[in-house]
């Protein structure tokens, strides 16, 4: 074999540099190296045989120089092939190798797979258990509270604890508590209005007859007494034609008077009417905007129902959060906490005796820089 060149062996450092950064072990790239070796070899030479052949072809006159890159044409192409059936037998190989390794794999996943999954099965019976018990509870609490709102939803109850759920369920049933009797009130005061306006409707109808009969009888009255001047006249013409006009313009005054007095009456009656109208139709608006106002005031204890329960939730949720915190401090900040709860404390306030309030304090304020001092040396 011919010793390689200076160019064949900087090219072969090349291939090894890629076969590290391939990831693969050297066992495996070791074969690479040395299949493609002898093909990047030959690709050396073909391509420093065609250096500057393309480029000397400068027209169609250049008859050699086309031959010449027709040949180095062909020579690549050779070389070329030969690469590609390399490859092609070398990537076999890995197909062939990768299908084994998943065939190895196969068989003992078959074995491990069904134990594996019984095994997790049976550590998951504890978190199986506690999920159905949260669920029996979630659904209870929702159940419980479904009377009092609207989408019990809204309300993260599976995870809250027994005394947060009983204040939660309590304030909700007392909004919905509140709510029904402000609406069952407003009901009841609107059936009341309605059949106070019916009554009153009523004596008016009736108010309305009694002046229309009113009316009708003075009307008869009037006609009779008419009737009565006119035969008294008739009978007394013979008397006094003088008389007889007397009479008679007497007799029309007093028919005009009637009817004014009757128009009158009816005027009356019918402003008194529509006074009437008019009252029921004002009384009709109130009791309409109170039933809203009702309605909104319902609404509202709904709404604050639902705050508080949501602030009642952040309180717990903070005070939860600063346990935690407190519990988790370094035991010198706990201490110095403590101190400082100890200097914090009041004193009550004495009718007699009020020296021994300053002395008090002043033992206090000694016993927690006692504290701190203890605090200081952990």
């Amino acid at each position: 074999m011919n010793k390689p060149t200076e160019l064949e062996i900087v090219e072969d450092l090349k291939l090894v540099a890629y076969a590290s950064q391939t990831g693969l072990e050297q066992s495996t790239t070791t074969p690479l190296v040395s299949a493609f070796s002898p093909i990047f070899a030959e690709a050396r030479k073909v391509l420093a045989e065609a250096t500057g052949v393309a480029e000397s072809v400068k027209d169609a006159t250049c008859v050699s120089e086309i031959k010449k890159a027709r040949a180095c044409r062909l020579a690549i192409r050779k070389v070329r092939l030969s690469g590609e059936a390399v490859r092609k037998a070398q990537k076999a190989n890995a197909l062939a190798y990768g299908k084994a390794v998943d065939g190895f794999y196969n068989i003992l996943d078959a074995d491990l797979a069904p134990v594996e999954k019984a095994l997790q099965d049976a550590e998951d019976t504890a978190e199986r258990a506690e999920i159905a018990r949260k669920d029996a509870i979630e659904a209870g609490r929702k159940t419980a509270m479904a009377p009092y709102v609207s989408d019990v939803a809204l309300y993260a109850v599976r995870d809250m604890t027994n005394a947060a759920f009983s204040a939660l369920l309590i304030g909700v049933k007392t909004a919905k508590e509140q709510a029904d009797a402000a609406t069952a009130k407003a009901e009841a005061e609107r059936i009341d209005r309605e059949k106070a306006e019916a009554t009153e409707r009523e004596r008016i109808r009736q108010e309305n007859e009694r002046l229309r009969q009113e009316a009708i009888a003075r009307e008869a009255a009037s006609k009779t007494e008419r009737e009565a001047a006119e035969k008294k006249l008739a009978e007394e013409r013979a008397e006094s034609a003088r008389k007889q006009r007397e009479i008679e313009a007497k007799a029309e005054l007093e028919r005009k008077e009637a009817a004014a007095k009757a128009a009158k009456e009816r005027a009356e009656a019918e402003a008194k009417a529509k006074a009437e109208r008019e009252k029921i139709e004002a009384s009709a608006r109130a009791e309409k905007e109170a039933r809203e106002q009702a309605e909104l005031e319902a609404k509202k204890l709904r709404e604050l129902a639902a705050k508080q329960a949501e602030e009642r939730e952040e309180i717990k949720r903070k005070a939860a959060a600063e346990a935690k915190k407190a519990a988790q401090a370094p035991d010198k900040q706990k201490i110095m906490a403590f101190a400082q709860t100890v200097r914090e404390l009041k004193f009550p306030v004495l009718k007699t005796n009020g020296s021994l309030e300053a002395e008090v304090s002043v033992q206090i304020e000694k016993f927690a820089a006692w504290i701190e001092t203890k605090a200081e040396k952990l």
